[in-house]
């Protein structure tokens, strides 16, 4: 397990995720919806299991795009390695929007 808080406040999240090739922009989408209670989950298969877990994956899988919108939608801008991760409270209140 990872501790979330910390790597937020230093911004870390975002610095992986551009390494890996992902840009600054999805990176700040990714590290925001970290910081709201979501989840980034990657993995190396073999590729005779890639179709058959990318589905899995994608089953359950935010569109990325689609929640960069919402939170421009509701005045986000970029991510704030400085914002408090979300409290418990807050991420039922943001999960129930996307229901």
């Amino acid at each position: 397990m990872v501790d979330v808080a910390g790597v937020l406040q230093f911004g870390g999240v975002v610095g992986a995720l551009t390494q890996m090739g992902v840009s600054s922009e999805e990176a700040d989408v990714y590290a925001e919806g970290l910081r709201r209670g979501g989840a980034v989950v990657s993995a190396r298969v073999a590729d005779a299991d890639a179709s058959r877990l990318q589905a899995v994956l994608d089953s359950s899988a935010v569109r990325i795009g689609d929640r960069a919108a919402l939170y421009r939608k509701s005045g986000w801008t970029k991510f704030d390695p400085n914002a408090q991760p979300y409290t418990s409270d807050q991420i039922v209140k943001e999960r129930s929007l996307y229901r």
